[in-house]
């Protein structure tokens, strides 16, 4: 028999990019400068931030670069890009520059400049204003910059750079073609090359259709992937009022594109902010802004079509830090989130996510370590649960976190003590009960009165009026979380009111609450039953705090991780029992505990490629441990399968490795992370051997 699965040793969980999909961004907005529209650019690779930022006023100013290798806390000496000596192009730019970075380290910048005096003019067979090039030398010095233009001129508005993996460089701007040029060569998108790491590039050509036209007050967007693979975002220029999007994908190297359009717009001006690719495990995403509003759409390269409807996402750009949950929020609302939260599991899972711009919801100080070794910002992590020790509460100040989430007065009144000993004050939200069942499974219930988790909603008057009164604590918000894989939208919609309600009520009292943590929640199919969508989530989070004008925290760990993750494992018997047939696995309870503990359904299935003819066989598939409830599943339907097949319990990536233990004296089983064709081992197998190292005998055993 053939598998069509490749694993390490017999048993191993395997994190897969499955949908929703962590992304993986190229370029990222730091912050938002509100003169011009202009932004800053930071590409992160091998754990080195690269920082491209413009200095100066709309009509003029300086492109700088610098590096961080420790996570944004200090940067290197910044070096002026477009003023290198010799160049008879340096000086003032218009208007800020985009950065990539290539296979063999060389960071790539573009950037355009202000118009060529006469006297340039007269001795170049272009006008207007030129588009610049340059790429560092791996010294931190930047070649002299040189323009990229033969016969066109661009316009205000610039355009942009990316490389791949092979040597490859493109350059894209909008642009005009001067009285000299055929007469369908208009106002266009123009694409140039390099196959050398930018050392020269070839003639540009026209990429957008010349019949629309291209936004010239609009940047050009670019990704760069392997094997040929270019795509390229750009507005129509045609009136004002009326104005498309369009992707262009490319397979061969940018020689041919396909056009399709992303979405139609009744806009009243040009935005000044554009686009952005980013490439995931899934594969591509692109987002981009029109008129205030932030959209993202995965796409498929070969077909240069969308492969699933634009989700919106309100507010600033720079809060979509991670698109693959932008769909909690939905259009037309005025929450912007600040932070999104997931409990931490393995370094090298986290640190993924943290580039993605993730942060962690914690409820202990070995995760709140975890997720700073991981690369997590201490200002996007929050410390949630009931039982905070000291050293806990101390751990949690002495890095700075975002903020504390206290649930009892108890807690509160050892964390004043705590911070007045520190000389600090502890950022803190009250965490609320609200008494609400989340109709979920009895043991991830937690917002019922009879819940150990948070302050009765009833009494939250009363302990806020305590906590003002307390030197060291300042309340900057409310939290909640009523219980975990909720499958029903209406226990969310009557909490979520219950905490609104809440807010206004104190913030009329004159206490400030700018914060709300939402918790998170939100189930994902184990089953393949359908389970409410994000979209649906996020309608509901837009209706009840659409006008409440506050910070929105979530923690959708679960959804983020859980169908990410399958658990590979292999038939050791195939055993018939007087009225069952059971598949006998090497992995256990201890590997995945969901189905004895919570009595959870996971679907299935085998790795052995089919026959035409299999049949299908009535089973019980069970583990090796010496307990009944060491079962995966009862009576399913599955291919007939022998000793050495192999099955993948599937949804696995949630509660999963973070429970497994070593019952019985078993392995704990590695961990695999997945990303295309590629394989890394973030957590190695743990035998009983190096577990008994750690073991001692009693000082009076003989």
């Amino acid at each position: 028999m053939k598998t069509i699965a490749a694993v390490v040793g017999c048993l191993a969980l395997v994190l897969l990019g499955c949908s929703p999909a962590p992304v993986e961004p190229t370029s990222v907005t730091l912050l938002r400068v509100p003169a011009g529209g202009i932004q800053p650019r930071v590409v992160r690779a091998d754990g080195t931030l690269h920082l491209l930022y413009f200095v100066g006023e709309n009509t003029g100013g300086d492109l700088f670069f610098t590096t961080s290798t420790d996570n944004a806390a200090t940067f290197a000496e910044p070096v002026r890009v477009n003023s290198q000596a010799g160049s008879a192009l340096s000086g003032g730019t218009i208007r800020g520059g985009e950065i990539a970075l290539g296979a063999d380290g060389r960071v790539h910048v573009a950037q355009p400049k202000g118009p060529l005096n006469p006297a340039q003019q007269a001795d170049s067979p272009y006008n207007g204003t030129p588009f610049l090039y340059a790429h560092s030398d791996g010294q931190g010095r930047f070649t002299e910059q040189r323009n990229l233009m033969h016969y066109t001129y661009a316009l205000d508005g610039g355009g942009t750079v990316a490389a791949d993996g092979e040597g490859n460089v493109y350059a894209a701007w909008h642009g005009s073609a001067p009285d000299s040029a055929p007469a369908e060569a208009g106002r266009q998108l123009y694409l140039a090359r390099s196959t050398d790491g930018g050392e020269s590039f070839n003639e540009e050509t026209a990429i957008s259709d010349a019949a629309q036209g291209a936004c010239g007050c609009c940047s050009a967007h670019l990704f760069a992937g392997a094997d040929g693979k270019v795509a390229a975002f750009y507005r129509t220029a045609r009136e004002i009022e009326n104005r498309d999007g369009y992707l262009l994908t490319s397979t061969d190297y940018g020689k041919s594109f396909k056009s399709s359009m992303l979405q139609h717009w009744q806009i009243s001006a040009c935005p000044m902010s554009s686009a952005s690719f980013s490439e995931g495990p899934a594969g591509l995403f692109v987002s981009w802004e029109t008129d205030g509003q932030v959209w993202f759409a995965p796409i498929d390269i070969e077909s240069g079509k969308m492969t699933a409807e634009p989700i919106a996402v309100p507010g600033d750009p720079s809060s979509a830090a991670f698109p693959g949950v932008a769909a909690m929020i939905m259009p037309g609302s005025e929450v912007t989130v600040h932070g999104i939260g997931l409990n931490p599991t393995r370094t090298g899972l986290l640190r993924t996510l943290s580039d993605m711009g993730a942060g962690a919801d914690v409820v202990s100080s070995g995760e709140l370590t975890r997720a700073l070794k991981a690369g997590v910002p201490p200002n996007k992590i929050v410390f949630s649960g009931v039982g905070k020790t000291t050293d806990e509460l101390a751990h949690a100040l002495k890095e700075g976190i975002l903020q504390i989430n206290i649930e009892s007065e108890p807690e509160l009144i050892a964390l004043n003590k705590i911070a007045n000993s520190m000389g600090q004050e502890a950022q803190v939200a009250l965490r609320i009960n609200p008494d609400i069942d989340a109709y979920t499974h009895n043991k991830i219930s937690t917002g019922r009165s009879e819940d150990k988790f948070g302050i009765e909603w009833t009494r939250i008057n009363d302990v806020i009026s305590r906590a003002y009164k307390l030197d060291n604590i300042k309340i900057v918000g409310l939290a909640m979380h009523i219980g975990s894989q909720l499958t029903k939208l209406e226990p969310f919609k009557e909490a979520f009111t219950r905490l609104k309600s809440l807010a206004k009520e104190l913030r009329l009292k004159g206490y400030e609450i700018s914060r709300l943590d939402l918790g998170g929640g939100l189930g994902i199919s184990y089953d393949g039953l359908p389970t409410p969508t994000p979209a649906e989530y996020g309608k509901i989070v837009k209706d009840v705090f659409k006008d409440l004008n506050c910070d929105l925290l979530f923690e959708p760990g679960r959804f983020i991780v859980g169908n990410a993750g399958i658990l590979v494992t292999q038939v050791i018997y195939v055993k018939k029992g007087a009225t069952r047939r059971f598949l006998i696995l090497d992995a256990a309870m201890n590997d995945l505990m969901r189905p004895c503990l919570y009595d959870a359904k996971h679907s299935i299935i085998s790795l052995v490629e089919p026959k035409e003819d299999d049949i299908l066989d009535r089973v019980d598939v069970v583990g090796p441990v010496c307990e009944t409830g060491d079962t995966f599943a009862t009576e399913i339907d599955l291919p007939a399968a022998e000793s050495g097949d192999l099955l993948a319990i599937r949804s696995a990536g949630a509660y999963g490795a973070v429970m497994s233990s070593t019952y019985n004296s078993r392995s704990l089983i590695p961990e695999i992370i997945v990303k295309g064709n590629n394989y890394s081992i973030i957590r190695q197998r743990i035998t009983p051997e190096t577990l008994i190292n750690y073991e001692n005998l009693a000082d009076w055993s003989p």
